[in-house]
């Protein structure tokens, strides 16, 4: 059973979510126990009360702002889904949020293929991270004066690949500030360069998990390395030449 908490300030927003919760529910055999509230204050509040397993926050809600009322579910619940869902258009508010402790950010209207295949991805995160892991521990390969740690996730299951996304969506959020670790992000050493490192960051995380999912759906099973310097992370996926790039 999973618990689930819809904070958003707009009543038919907050209807048509559990609607479609409620749906996919019925569809995968799951069982959600939906809470709703408009109130970021009274949201907090709940947290202290139930251990949510997803939390869908809007950008515009009641009486606290939405990036800070995820901060303090975040401090609550380290191991809650927290989803942004808003219609906003503006880069800074999606940037803030995602710094406060939300690990992703999907838009309205929602897409209903779309939502589905995220849903996928959360139930099995959070399955995943209810388990104990093992602890990566970085090597440096390569010299303290070109990368001062290396990470290497070789992603045989899904438990693998959920540690992946836990470290560096809430575990790294929690221990450093993304914008100065993150200046550029390299993926097969293609450099992105943003004054929003960290959305940037969040960006890549997930799209790493969205390749390495669809990897081991076929059997295939990559090995994510990730080199990080004092203003640089780099990642790269290897084991993926099995995997057609028109499917």
């Amino acid at each position: 059973m999973k618990k689930i908490l819809i904070v958003d300030k707009n009543r038919e927003s907050r209807l048509y979510l559990r609607t479609m919760l409620e749906e996919y529910a019925h569809d995968t055999r799951k069982k959600f126990v939906i809470y709703e509230t408009d109130n970021g204050n009274e949201a907090v509040m709940m947290s202290d009360h139930e251990n949510y397993d997803m939390v869908f926050i809007d950008v515009e809600i009641s009486e606290m702002e939405s990036a800070k009322a995820t901060e303090l579910i975040r401090e609550k619940n380290s191991k809650a889904m927290i989803v942004v869902v808003s219609d906003s258009k503006d880069p800074e508010i999606r940037s803030r949020i995602l710094r406060s402790g939300a690990e992703d950010y999907i838009k309205k209207p929602l897409d209903t293929d779309l939502f589905y295949s995220r849903l996928d991805n959360y139930t099995a995160l959070i399955k995943s991270r209810r388990l104990h892991l093992s602890i990566h521990e970085g090597h440096n390969l390569y010299g303290d004066a070109t990368y001062g740690r290396t990470i290497s996730y070789f992603i045989k299951e899904y438990d693998v690949l959920a540690e992946f996304w836990e470290y560096y969506l809430l575990e790294t959020q929690e221990t450093r500030t993304l914008t100065d670790a993150c200046r550029r992000c390299n993926v097969g050493k293609s450099i992105l360069n943003s004054h929003q490192a960290s959305t940037r960051l969040s960006d890549t995380v997930r799209a790493i998990y969205d390749i390495s999912i669809q990897a081991l759906n076929i059997n295939v099973t990559p090995h994510i390395w990730i080199e990080e310097s004092d203003k640089n992370i780099y990642f790269t996926i290897e084991g993926l030449s099995q995997i057609n790039p028109d499917r």
